[in-house]
């Protein structure tokens, strides 16, 4: 038998998303409205898909995670404080700005970037670019009705995310390609340091920006700015972001500019590697490479000589050999000073794990 009242769930089929997550995302919605950029249904609907694969879950009721019509309709009627409009297209100049506005907003952003560093405060913008073929005067037959001209495209369509830093750095273009598929050639020829990506739209959604913003702090670490890349790996652990293994192997490679002293740089070398374990990112010969060339840079004492036959050991037993790079960063330590040469203890090191 059922008793009324006797548990908190609401009758028949459970909703997906939570009142508390429904809560936040009409609240985000009239915050949106505003701001003079309300959603539609479709982006009410992506919001929902792409928080629910943030959060790892597959809605079965769902195809691809995305929420259908009767969806939205039904979680507008359980929020009756949002409705639907037909909305009026205003110009950015005409949307009501007062000098007192802009005042008080200036006010704000520099309370905001007090004490930040200018190279930490970037500019972003992302541009489309269309390549219409168009209209051409050719030559046919005479009363043919139609003339129609075959080429690959009738139109695309490509996205460049430009960024400056407010100390003058011009970071390297990001572009989006509009296609299912990425290929080699179209990343051939641009600007040194550019990164590139694909979109069914052309356009940029919330993958590719983090992806970009992941990209940031690899170029920089990359190319020695590491004061900045610093700045932006801490952000991005505030925010949850998972990097990619190539961006803490670049990390770890410039681990001497980042901090100072053998223990300060070793230990950063190890919180490194236990938080790309902690997000389940797995090294690679780079990751190995990385290590032994920042041991390599660290000074030829017993300590470095110990940790570079730990690290080749412990690289060994995830199935990771060492590559002739990395055999050239041992050398590096090992003739700093005379000792034993590297390949002999390294090898009874390994006999006495081994065994």
């Amino acid at each position: 038998m059922r008793f009324h009242g006797t548990h908190s769930l609401k009758y028949g089929r459970q909703p997906v998303l939570s009142d508390e997550q429904e809560d936040r995302i009409k609240t985000s919605l009239q915050l949106c409205a505003e701001w003079g950029f309300p959603l539609k249904s479709n982006d009410v609907r992506g919001v929902v898909q792409q928080y629910l694969n943030k959060l790892g879950v597959t809605e079965r009721r769902f195809k691809d995670n995305l929420p259908g019509l009767d969806w939205f309709k039904s979680f507008m009627k359980r929020h009756p404080e949002l409705t639907i409009k037909l909305a009026e297209n205003t110009k950015r100049v005409r949307a009501g700005l007062s000098y007192e506005m802009i005042q008080e907003y200036f006010q704000h952003l520099e309370q905001s970037i007090a004490n930040t560093p200018p190279f930490n405060i970037i500019n972003y913008d992302e541009t489309n670019f269309a390549d219409d073929p168009g209209f051409v005067k050719v030559v046919t037959k005479r009363g043919a009705k139609h003339t129609h001209r075959t080429i690959d495209s009738s139109k695309s369509s490509t996205t460049v995310m430009f960024a400056i830093a407010a100390d003058g750095i011009l970071l390297p273009p990001y572009v989006v390609y509009k296609a299912k598929h990425s290929y080699e050639g179209w990343t051939q020829g641009g600007i040194e340091g550019s990164r590139y990506n694909r979109s069914v739209s052309g356009w940029f959604d919330s993958e590719l920006f983090e992806d970009w913003f992941k990209s940031k702090i690899y170029g920089m670490s990359k190319h020695f700015q590491v004061d900045r890349a610093m700045q932006l790996f801490e952000e991005a652990q505030q925010k949850g972001l998972v990097l990619s293994t190539n961006t803490y192997n670049n990390l770890l490679r410039v681990v001497n500019f980042l901090k100072e002293g053998y223990d300060m740089r070793w230990n950063f070398i190890l919180n490194l590697l236990t938080d790309m374990s902690n997000a389940g990112l797995r090294p690679n010969l780079g990751t190995l490479n990385s290590i032994l060339h920042a041991l390599s840079t660290m000074g030829g004492g017993r300590i470095a000589k110990e940790n570079v036959l730990k690290t080749l050991r412990e690289f060994k037993e995830i199935g990771i050999e060492p590559s002739l790079a990395s055999w050239y960063y041992v050398l590096i330590t090992y003739c700093k000073e005379h000792g034993p040469t590297p390949m002999k203890e390294y090898e009874r090191n390994t006999e006495t794990v081994d065994d």
